[in-house]
């Protein structure tokens, strides 16, 4: 099933080599909404990858002194309120390691983060409209957090 489905996307990717030029379009058009012009998140992916990683940028972390359990909720309440406005993103679900892999492994975390998908299958207009919302869902928690943790 596999061979398939890799032998069918090659075909695909031959017959019509325009869908990896919108793809990178596309993740450019997104990553220009969200990583320089947000002040709470940081994308952490290589430019190319079309699955972004955004995570909370350290400075906000330290100000407001966040556990791991804290930017996850926090991570939570940005996927919830994107999904409010129509824009469908994730975090990235971690399972903790049940044996460390080695010694130096034992402090070693993986930090919360926002998954967010971008396809060929969206126009670059749509990539841009749901990189707003993302980005205006973001703004909306952090500063709602900041003022009920404040108060």
């Amino acid at each position: 099933m596999l061979a398939v489905t890799a032998s069918e996307t090659v075909s695909v990717l031959q017959s019509n080599p325009d869908i990896l030029t919108q793809c990178r379009d596309n993740i450019r058009a997104m990553r220009t909404q969200l990583d320089p012009r947000s002040d709470w998140v940081t994308c952490t992916s290589v430019p190319e990858n079309p699955i972004m990683l955004l995570v909370l940028k350290g400075e906000v972390v330290e100000a407001r002194n966040l556990s791991m359990v804290e930017q996850e909720r926090l991570l939570q309440d940005c996927v919830d309120e994107a999904l409010a406005n129509g824009v469908l993103i994730t975090r990235l679900k971690t399972t903790p390691l049940l044996n460390s892999i080695g010694p130096r492994d034992d402090g070693w975390q993986v930090q919360p983060a926002l998954k967010v998908c971008v396809t060929s299958g969206l126009s670059k207009k749509d990539i841009e409209k749901a990189g707003v919302t993302i980005r205006h869902a973001i703004t909306k928690v952090m500063t709602r957090k900041a003022s009920i943790r404040s108060a």
